[in-house]
């Protein structure tokens, strides 16, 4: 929730920060500045997980292991979803610069090659979360079920972000380049930027 609102203030910031530049360029050092700010937010929420916390105790419920199941199954389905949104999203764009454009088209099916690729971070952690999750009566208590529930979500709230993301760019950028080619680099930029926050929730999901 702190990268949700870190993410959101950062998004208005920089879009009112860029279209200000345009206008007044002595304005850059000031956007920064509150750039910095708002990306310090989701900070708070890094170190707050990165706590640990004494579950050695934790019961053994013969319903634990639903919890390690449904982890693995969020991982993958929201990463589906945001890998679904991203590829329906650019594809609308792409189909409408490729009647003025057509040239242009398997150049512009980058968006869609990097939100196809979300799919598979899910269903990576999928497997492995599955693979961790026993029966209660070998051990699996509800702290580890919490935990790979937690490690799920994160991938798979995670990849749902970055899907959405990615269709949002793809259908302005792939539309913006057919008018000026000069734009492919800073979307293929911006793609990278936005597929790396799957990257590094994988990161974490592969650690619990």
């Amino acid at each position: 929730m702190c990268g949700l609102g870190a993410g959101y203030a950062i998004g208005i910031a920089g879009d009112a920060g860029v279209r200000a530049l345009s206008q007044q360029p002595r304005m850059f050092v000031g956007m920064i500045l509150i750039l910095i700010f708002a990306e310090v937010l989701g900070l708070y929420g890094m170190i707050f997980s990165r706590m640990s916390y004494d579950l050695k105790t934790a019961e053994s419920p013969a319903y634990a292991p639903f919890f390690g199941y449904m982890g693995a199954a969020s991982a993958q389905i929201f990463t589906v979803l945001g890998a679904a949104y991203g590829t329906a999203k650019s594809a609308v764009g792409i189909c409408s610069m490729g009647v003025m454009r057509p040239e242009l088209i398997m150049k512009s099916v980058i968006p869609v090659i990097m939100a196809g690729i979300i799919g598979i971070y899910g269903l990576v952690v999928a497997m492995v979360l599955k693979g961790k999750v026993t029966a209660s009566s070998e051990g699996y208590n509800l702290n580890k079920g919490f935990a790979h529930l937690a490690a799920g979500l994160t991938c798979g709230l995670c990849g749902l972000g970055a899907g959405y993301a990615i269709g949002i760019v793809g259908d302005a950028g792939v539309r913006g380049t057919a008018q000026q080619p000069r734009l492919f680099v800073g979307m293929i930029l911006i793609l990278i930027f936005s597929e790396v926050r799957v990257s590094c929730s994988f990161g974490e999901s592969r650690c619990s």
